[in-house]
């Protein structure tokens, strides 16, 4: 007679349908089994896009964080959940490549010489650089919700629809990531 498994191969050879729900409802260690079971592969996508290490532990990072986010409403195709992080990830870097173009079309335009003096541009250079360190700062949810709403122009429908929350929670946590970057920018609040 064969001894009976261990409980942690059990555990270990369940399906990723079976960890998500058990995520859903909780489970940190399915939710780690999970991390464990994919992270290597997703890492080297991530990798392989953004071409630094540094760069696709975040995005690795933001993926899981994603996930867990998303756990309760994420439907895999077939039973894997790979195909849904790497998704993920190809979203999340393409935003991280969006918003450098944008810093890097601010740059530029203050150094085009469009701003009337250098002491003028050093301070919107300086402004920019302290917008995109205090974006840096919210959540992944936020920073996307701040992407698309602010630098693409979409409206709470589009992103919503995009981030797959409602629009409700797109208008409330952008109210409050506008909030909080105002009262960092200026927290005596002689601008607003």
């Amino acid at each position: 007679m064969r001894p009976a498994p261990e409980v942690d191969d059990l555990t270990k050879s369940r399906s990723d349908t079976e960890l998500l729900l058990a995520s859903e409802a909780g489970d940190r260690h399915a939710f780690g089994l999970l991390f464990d079971r994919h992270s290597r592969v997703v890492f080297a996508a991530a990798l392989a896009i953004v071409q630094r290490r540094p760069d696709a532990e975040e995005l690795l990072s933001d993926a899981f964080f994603l996930l867990w986010r998303k756990r309760a409403s994420i439907e895999l195709a077939g039973d894997s959940l790979l195909p849904w992080l790497i998704t993920t990830v190809r979203y999340l870097a393409m935003n991280r490549r969006r918003a450098t173009r944008f810093s890097v079309a601010l740059s530029e335009e203050i150094d085009s010489g469009a701003s009337p003096s250098a002491e003028h541009a050093a301070e919107l250079r300086l402004l920019a650089q302290q917008v995109e360190a205090l974006i840096r700062k919210l959540s992944p949810l936020d920073q996307q919700i701040v992407q698309l709403c602010l630098v693409e122009s979409l409206g709470y429908e589009r992103a919503a629809k995009d981030l797959g929350i409602t629009r409700g929670a797109v208008r409330n946590r952008l109210s409050r990531a506008k909030k909080q970057l105002r009262t960092e920018l200026d927290p005596e609040g002689q601008y607003s």
